[in-house]
Formats: structure tokens, C-alpha cells, sequence
């Protein structure tokens, strides 16, 4: 998964109403109306972006991480 998917998930789990559903239209979104969400709202991304690293980070250790079962 791409940096963009992780940002995108970023904004469903940590955003408010108007920035979830921003999330959720880049998921389903083609690439040009990706490319419109990114440019339109360039703050927001911006801010979420650094929240997406972070759950990529996050998922990556889980997925190194042996099973505590």
C-alpha cells in the first residue's frame, strides 16, 4: 500500500466529519479525482500525511511482530 492509501486512512480514523469522508471518496476515487482531492485541499493532506506514516509504521512492526498467542 501507497503512501497516499495511508494518508487516506489517516483522515477516516483521526478526522473529523468533512475530512473522514474526504478519506473515503480518495479510496474510491479514480486517479484524476485523487490528484483533484490532494490539490484541493493541500493542508489536509499535508496534516494527515505525517498521521499516515505513522500508521504505516504501525502496521509494519504489527506485521514483523511474532504472534503473542
Amino acid at each position: 500500500m501507497n503512501d497516499d492509501y495511508w494518508t487516506a486512512e489517516a483522515m477516516i480514523l483521526n478526522g473529523g466529519g468533512f475530512v473522514r469522508r474526504l478519506g473515503e471518496l480518495f479510496k474510491v476515487a479514480d486517479q484524476y479525482n485523487r490528484q483533484a482531492i490532494k490539490d484541493a485541499w493541500p493542508g489536509y493532506w499535508s496534516d494527515f500525511s505525517k498521521q499516515g506514516q505513522q500508521l504505516k509504521s504501525d502496521e509494519a512492526a504489527k506485521q514483523r511482530s511474532p504472534c503473542n498467542g
